[in-house]
């Protein structure tokens, strides 16, 4: 403001010698207006740039207080797919255990299974050996009472 000051007042000296001094008053005050209507301006210019940059900066904290609520949140979530997985290996480990012991059971149950049928094959057996048994007790005894005869 100043250098446009002093760059035209040179200019306007002339000028201003043959005016008078209520003229030369309305100049003078006319500039001084205009300084101060400049600087006024030059002021709100700097209060609003400075009532945004606060803004900005609380919309920020605003922003940043949103990511460290889904920071958190996933940090929880994660803990919880953490804890679920171990419960799921905890699980599958039981599951495991519960099969060996069901599959131990089946196969004692067959191997139960298969002894009553091989029990009712030896009875079979051993009936159809009593029988064989019998008939040849009675051969001999036929052979015996023959020759002894």
């Amino acid at each position: 403001m100043w250098g446009l000051v002093f760059r035209y007042l040179p200019k306007a000296l002339p000028v201003l010698k043959n005016l008078s001094v209520w003229a030369l008053c309305a100049v003078c005050g006319l500039a001084i207006g205009a300084w101060l209507t400049s600087e006024y301006y030059e002021a709100k210019l700097k209060d609003e740039a400075l009532q945004m940059a606060l803004e900005r900066a609380k919309q920020g904290e605003k922003a940043h207080a949103k990511i460290v609520t889904i920071q958190n949140e996933l940090d929880e979530a994660r803990n919880r797919g953490d804890s679920l997985s171990h419960q799921l290996d905890r699980l599958r480990d039981s599951a495991r255990r519960a099969e060996a012991r069901t599959s131990s059971s089946r196969m004692g149950e067959a191997s139960d299974t298969e002894c009553r049928r091989l029990l009712k094959e030896s009875a079979e057996l051993l009936s159809e050996g009593a029988e064989a048994l019998r008939r040849n007790a009675l051969t001999h005894d036929a052979l015996a009472k023959a020759v002894a005869n």
